[in-house]
């Protein structure tokens, strides 16, 4: 048996839970399918996207299927470290998990892989939020691996957030830079505004269901999962 099979096998089940998360959502879309319609005004020279979302709400079973494919892929990692915990520690795991900041690491972090390969402490180090943070100018929340641990965290202890339904569509930019006027009719319509002579625009939305943690700004998307 290979020392990496254990991780790997998390893995695969995330996955399996992944592909119930998909067929899921599918029905929920089918069921309550959001929408998108474009009225044209020739006269204002303008074109008004309307967005139709969902009256009813998400169902739960998402959020909880969800929270399996995000708990196995987090502890996929901690599986991960004690797979390659060197064999002086092999009498004691306590503390083993493969660490994730979003700050600089205190003396917690070096105790959670003091066994490990220095090749591999060094490869963690390097995937750390923070670390990526001040060497790409990309903010630590919005990691992958910070945005798997919040959403893990939050699972083990109450659940995902489901925030709801989300639509993604790619709008031309305005030509004076302008902002796009949004409206929100509703809790449930939004409408957007853009120029009637952007007439190469061809939306074509996506609707995902999003989800959330309590330190995570933003959204996440299903997709994203």
């Amino acid at each position: 048996m290979n020392i990496l099979d254990g991780p790997r096998l998390k893995l695969q089940w995330a996955e399996k839970h992944l592909d119930a998360l998909d067929v899921a959502i599918d029905a929920f879309h089918n069921a309550n399918p959001a929408t998108l319609t474009i009225k044209k005004k020739p006269e204002e020279g303008v074109q008004i996207l309307r967005f139709e979302f969902p009256r009813e709400r998400v169902p739960p079973d998402i959020g909880i299927i969800a929270g399996h494919a995000v708990i196995d892929m987090r502890s996929a990692l901690n599986w991960l470290v004690c797979a390659l915990w060197d064999d002086r520690g092999r009498n004691s795991l306590k503390n083993a998990e493969f660490p994730i900041y979003k700050s600089r690491p205190d003396s917690k972090f070096e105790s959670k892989i003091r066994f490990l390969p220095d090749e591999s402490k060094e490869a963690i180090r390097l995937q750390q939020p923070h670390y990526t943070e001040a060497r790409y100018g990309r903010s630590a929340e919005i990691q992958t691996l910070w945005e798997l641990h919040q959403l893990a965290n939050m699972d083990r202890h109450r659940g995902i957030i489901l925030r709801g339904v989300a639509g993604v569509i790619d709008i031309p930019a305005d030509p004076c830079g302008r902002e796009r006027p949004v409206f929100l009719v509703d809790e449930y319509t939004l409408e957007i505004t853009i120029s009637i002579h952007d007439d190469v625009f061809d939306p074509k939305p996506t609707f995902d269901i999003t989800f959330g943690a309590i330190d995570v700004p933003g959204i996440i998307t299903a997709n994203r999962l």
